[in-house]
């Protein structure tokens, strides 16, 4: 009995469970990614404007007022860019691109020579835009001319 007892003791059951994942099917999903069928439109294009003759070391702005319209088939990411190299003539130079939709106004672009570049997220439609420049001209000794250059970028 004690012999019982002892082999009782001794014998030590373990119990283990094991849990195997077993692949019974799956789920796929499938996608095309396409590019834009239509790409924006930008008119006039391109926008001509003229801020006219500027005193030596002066300071202004001038407002534009709406000068043309951006058309957008779908939502895009639009960027304005100023180009810097074109800006030399100024010790300061901002552009504003304001946007409207039906004459309400939708939001802004503010354009820099430390800051030329803004992006608007948009939605579909067609957008009057308004431009507004505000400057610091640089002093001179001769006249001097250029043209102020903002592309309009989109990710086509």
């Amino acid at each position: 009995m004690s012999r019982l007892l002892l082999i009782s003791i001794v014998v030590i059951a373990v119990v283990g469970v094991v849990f195997a994942a077993v692949n019974f099917g799956r789920i796929e999903v499938s996608y095309e990614v396409t590019p834009a069928v239509e790409a924006p439109t930008l008119s006039p294009n391109p926008i001509i404007l003229d801020l006219g003759s500027i005193p030596s070391g002066s300071t202004g702005s001038k407002d534009f007022g709406v000068v043309g319209s951006l058309s957008l088939p779908a939502g895009y990411e639009i960027t304005f860019s100023l180009d810097t190299s074109c800006a030399e003539d100024f010790e300061s130079l901002a552009v504003y691109i304001y946007l409207y939709e039906d004459g309400s106004y939708v939001d802004y672009a503010y354009l820099t020579l430390s800051f030329p570049d803004d992006s608007l997220t948009l939605n579909a439609g067609d957008y009057d835009l308004r431009v507004k420049i505000e400057y610091t001209a640089k002093s001179v000794t001769s006249a001097r001319s250029g043209t102020i250059v903002v592309n309009v970028l989109w990710p086509g």
